[in-house]
């Protein structure tokens, strides 16, 4: 009877981990998110300004900003 009462709190604190590990990692990729966001805007901003890129490279910037936009959507749909 002790042995499942110690099962049972083992299992509770490895949902407890598994759910502040869950979190941390969500945090961390948000951060990430975000900070790629703001370079985004600081790059458009230089490149507006300066003429930075060639329009061909600025088009495959733009591309690339899109398959992450796509893919930050469909990841947001399955949280």
């Amino acid at each position: 009877m002790a042995l499942a009462g110690v099962e049972e709190r083992m299992a509770s604190s490895e949902n407890a981990a598994t759910s502040v590990e869950g979190s941390r990692l969500r945090v961390q990729r948000e951060r990430k998110t975000a900070m790629c966001e703001a370079l985004k805007s600081q790059l458009e901003a230089m490149n507006v300004t300066s003429g930075l890129f060639p329009e061909q490279q600025l088009a495959g910037i733009r591309a690339f900003a899109a398959r992450v936009d796509k893919k930050k959507s469909g990841k947001r749909e399955k949280s």
